[in-house]
């Protein structure tokens, strides 16, 4: 079997999910071609005898490695790209379930576009896991600059695995940020494309790491706008808890690394967004002084 595709696969108390998940795989139109890399991480007896049934019927699709204890979420997708025995990789959470033709479609993209390195497309929020219709998410075609100040490749982005030499791996100190952070590394480096088509379900049952209640996605949010320079969408409620995190350094095998590492003119890219702020700091109240004097002459004229 020639593996064209791995994922990028961390599982900790998927009891519930598990199975659909499994199903779901089996339906795949490429599954000779695709490998599930499964981080397991303090898996139950009923989720092992789930893997185990699934390899006995389709062996060599499961790539099964269990963890004990449980590892932050960022070490275990690191460890699924290391692991990764396809020319691609993609992000496939237990919890979320892909239309059929999902992966071919997007292995197609890349196979058939050598210079485009990421591919993502439009999606469905769910509330339940199984369901088929719910919110649609259409997600907007490539620009860099608009892909460089926020999270539009959606759940089910898929690259080149070579891309992560330059663009280095997930940041380990970040639990709920990870994904967003680095597809702002790779919209830096890289072009993507959209697909067309629904590429499968989210699921967002209020329950997940970054949806449910205290979740720490906000303040993670915050960290990379920081980071990155994406100073107009900070909420400053966040500010002084971003300051704990290495905002100008990211951590993986177990070593941390200057962000600049991952783009050379990364200094460059702050200095000329620092100037923007600094730029409109003096220009919009500007603006508003001249509409009150406009306004004040046009009363006047009256």
């Amino acid at each position: 079997m020639q593996i064209k595709i791995s994922t990028i696969t961390s599982c900790f108390k998927g009891e519930r999910y598990l199975e659909s998940f499994l199903r779901n795989v089996s339906e795949q139109t490429i599954l000779d071609k695709i490998e599930i890399v499964l981080v397991h991480n303090e898996p139950t007896k009923k989720e092992i005898r789930l893997v185990k049934n699934f390899q006995s019927k389709y062996a060599g699709v499961i790539n099964h490695i269990i963890v004990n204890p449980v590892e932050p979420i960022g070490k275990s997708m690191n460890t699924c790209i290391k692991e990764a025995k396809g020319e691609y990789v993609t992000i496939w959470n237990v919890d979320d379930l892909r239309t059929s033709n999902s992966l071919e479609m997007q292995m197609k993209i890349l196979d058939e576009n050598p210079e485009i390195d990421l591919t993502y497309g439009d999606f469905i929020i769910v509330d339940k896991i199984g369901k088929d219709t719910g919110k649609l998410i259409n997600s907007p075609e490539f620009e860099r600059r608009k892909f460089i100040r926020g999270m539009y490749c959606g759940p089910f982005p898929m690259w080149r695995k070579e891309m992560n030499r330059k663009i280095g791996y997930f940041d380990e100190q970040l639990i709920q940020g990870a994904d967003f952070d680095l597809m702002v590394r790779i919209a830096l480096h890289c072009k993507m494309k959209k697909n067309q088509g629904i590429l499968g379900y989210y699921l967002n049952e209020q329950a997940g790491l970054s949806t449910r209640k205290g979740s720490l996605q906000p303040i993670e949010r915050t960290v990379i706008e920081l980071r990155y320079g994406i100073y107009n969408k900070i909420d400053f409620l966040y500010y002084k808890k971003a300051l704990r995190y290495k905002i100008y350094q990211v951590f993986f095998n177990n070593q941390w690394f200057p962000i600049n590492n991952f783009y050379g003119n990364y200094d460059q890219l702050i200095k000329n967004r620092r100037f923007k702020i600094f730029l409109s700091l003096i220009i919009y109240p500007l603006r508003f002084i001249q509409k009150i004097i406009s306004f004040v002459l046009r009363k006047i004229k009256k």
